[in-house]
């Protein structure tokens, strides 16, 4: 309201310019920074998942699903690597 936009225009804007809608490109930005925590840390999934802001673990893991190709813990067992 403040500059004179409205909502689903700003949306547009930014699907236009990013190829993905707001919530999708918001998913793939906290798919990708639970992809180092599972990386680099011996958190839990569900702790992950919970500071993330998702709901469930299960919806954690199905959005995570959508966006790697497999489950949090299958990656973790790919990926993992520990810090000293």
């Amino acid at each position: 309201e403040y500059i004179g936009l409205s909502q689903n225009y700003i949306c547009s804007l930014f699907s236009n310019e990013t190829g993905l809608s707001i919530h999708n490109y918001i998913q793939r930005e906290k798919i990708s920074i639970s992809c180092n925590l599972l990386k680099f840390s011996d958190r839990s999934i569900s702790d992950i998942s919970s500071y993330m802001g998702f709901q469930t673990q299960s919806n954690f893991t199905a959005i995570f699903r959508k966006w790697m190709n497999m489950s949090p813990s299958e990656f973790r067992k790919k990926n993992y690597k520990e810090v000293f």
